[in-house]
């Protein structure tokens, strides 16, 4: 997907929500990883639904609901990715057109080449503006041990903060995703 969408618009890449086991690669991945991983497309289901128990559907409607919100701004914006240095995380995000607001996709694939990762920019926020930070997941994520921005209830910083020294990377564990919503803060 990183590569297709480089020539492709988010809205023309088929992404799907799979069921738990992938067919091709046997691998079993979390509902959370597989909705945050079609995020960035269309968002399909390509899933057996009866196969489904009530908790995966509940859960799967709020995936729905959650990228139905966020659908304007991810066929809109402009798309970004950032190099961390490591192949084992990925970073790529969304910014629209007005840059006053962003969604961003954190992605542990695999463990790190190295024990702490630093920080992760924020590209594409105009850096004279505030913005709200702030960490969604619409699921769990397992193993997360998480900096303070994560936590706090207003976490404002400006975009050439977020775009220049950026946010601490929390530590996750393979194949999890941590959603990062940016919202311009209004001037009062």
């Amino acid at each position: 997907m990183r590569w297709t969408s480089q020539l492709l618009p988010l809205e023309m890449l088929g992404s799907h929500v799979s069921g738990p086991r992938s067919r091709t690669t046997g691998r079993v991945s979390t509902l959370s990883f597989r909705a945050a991983s079609a995020l960035f497309g269309h968002f399909g289901i390509e899933w057996d639904l009866t196969s489904a128990n009530d908790e995966e559907m509940d859960a799967l409607t709020h995936w729905v609901s959650y990228y139905r919100a966020r659908r304007e701004l991810l066929f809109t914006g402009t798309l970004h990715r950032r190099d961390l240095g490591d192949a084992a995380l990925a970073l790529r995000g969304v910014v629209d057109p007005t840059r006053t607001r962003a969604l961003f996709e954190l992605s542990a694939l695999r463990r790190p080449d190295v024990g702490a990762v630093g920080r992760v920019r924020l590209p594409g926020l105009e850096p004279t503006r505030l913005y709200r930070v702030r960490a969604h997941e619409p699921g769990s994520v397992a193993g997360l041990i998480a900096p303070p921005w994560m936590f706090a209830e207003t976490t404002v910083l400006s975009g050439a903060s977020l775009g220049e020294a950026g946010l601490h990377v929390p530590t996750m564990f393979p194949e999890q995703t941590l959603l990062i919503d940016v919202e311009e803060v209004p001037s009062t």
